[in-house]
């Protein structure tokens, strides 16, 4: 692809103070047969990338107008780096999230630099807001056929009693249901130990027996690892530990991730059951609904003062991204946050209510 002339900047001030021309032709010359998602938005004179004009100045001016856009954001904006990059975007997206909700804001807290999060959503009392970015990772569309194909060979196969966890420990694509079935009813008539199942595809599989309180009354069921093999679910889990560490642990605090992941894996389902736990579910004969124990990040005293974590998803649209925010609860904090205190528009909450169930309370309309 060659650009034999760049967009014209004359309508955005803020992507013009950001980006120079000087910025954006180097840049033009460096990523013209690869282009990504800032060569589309500071180089492309195709009309069909003005959306991602138009978003980007929006986020720029709320950040110059509102006193949130620093040298450092610049400095990660013009680096030339994705990570550095997609930091700097989630974090202006997050402030324009909360400003435009009005959500009093303080940028850039003072404070010990490692443990003060990226801004202070200054309400009685207040939060300390750390975001990460979330970038891509390598075979997470193999990883999660396969580990779809295991939960449907479990819920294929008779004769398994009890609870079981099942963690993918080598991903390999094409291995055969049919043997792992066989595999696992042979395996549970050996007795109820930790197993591992490896075949000539190279999938390797451990499958943990544990048990329940309601082993006595519904025993035929199987416990998995949140449809995510645990190189999955390890990395969901990563980027929230490393978020958290960046949070003092004076005063209620969110983390808020934003995923910039082309297969978005990062989503509901891998959250719940990395902050609550993997989710269980019936197979054999008839049907019963799942629930999460609470064993997951939330339940580590360690990560006691983490009041809540949040998701922010951006939905795209031909007049622009609109965002929604969901934020999962962590019933054990030290310093829980009052999520009747975070209601605005688009903003939903995760709430336990009891040991088995979690309910979504919705936001303001």
């Amino acid at each position: 692809m060659v650009i034999r002339e760049l967009a014209t900047l004359d309508e955005y001030p803020h992507l013009r103070r950001v980006f120079d021309l000087s910025f954006r032709r180097g840049y033009a010359e460096r990523h013209h047969s690869a282009p990504d998602g800032l060569f589309r938005t500071l180089c492309d004179p195709d009309e069909r990338a003005t959306i991602f004009r138009l978003e980007f100045e929006r986020l720029l001016k709320t950040g110059f107008e509102s006193g949130f856009v620093d040298d450092d954001l610049l400095g990660r904006l013009r680096s030339g780096d994705d990570r550095n990059l997609a930091s700097a975007r989630s974090e202006l997206e997050t402030w324009s999230f909360f400003h435009e909700r009005g959500f009093p804001l303080m940028p850039r807290p003072p404070g010990k630099a490692a443990r003060r999060g990226d801004l202070r959503i200054t309400t009685e009392p207040s939060v300390h807001v750390e975001v990460k970015a979330i970038l891509d990772r390598e075979d997470e569309e193999q990883e999660t056929r396969v580990a779809s194909k295991l939960q449907k060979c479990c819920h294929e196969t008779s004769g398994v009693t009890g609870w079981i966890t099942l963690e993918v420990l080598q991903v390999a694509q094409d291995f055969s249901g049919r043997a792992f079935k066989s595999w696992l009813r042979r395996s549970t008539a050996e007795g109820r130990q930790t197993k591992e199942y490896e075949d000539q595809s190279g999938l390797i599989v451990k499958v943990s027996w544990t048990s329940s309180d309601e082993e006595m009354t519904h025993p035929y069921v199987v416990h998995m690892f949140g449809v995510r093999s645990s190189q999955s679910q390890n990395f969901a889990y990563s980027s929230v530990k490393n978020a958290c560490e960046q949070l003092p642990a004076d005063g209620p605090s969110l983390v808020i991730l934003r995923s910039f992941l082309s297969l978005d894996h990062l989503d509901d389902w891998s959250l719940q059951s990395t902050l609550y736990g993997p989710y269980s579910v019936y197979i054999g004969t008839g049907n019963r609904d799942g629930f999460r124990p609470n064993n997951g990040l939330f339940s580590d005293k360690n990560f006691r003062y983490v009041s809540a974590v949040g998701l922010l998803s951006p939905t795209w649209s031909p007049s622009g991204a609109s965002y929604a925010l969901d934020i999962y609860h962590n019933d054990l904090a030290r310093h829980p946050l009052v999520w009747s205190q975070m209601c605005a528009r688009d903003v939903r909450h995760l709430i336990r209510i009891n040991d088995s169930e979690l309910h979504w309370e919705p936001g303001n309309e």
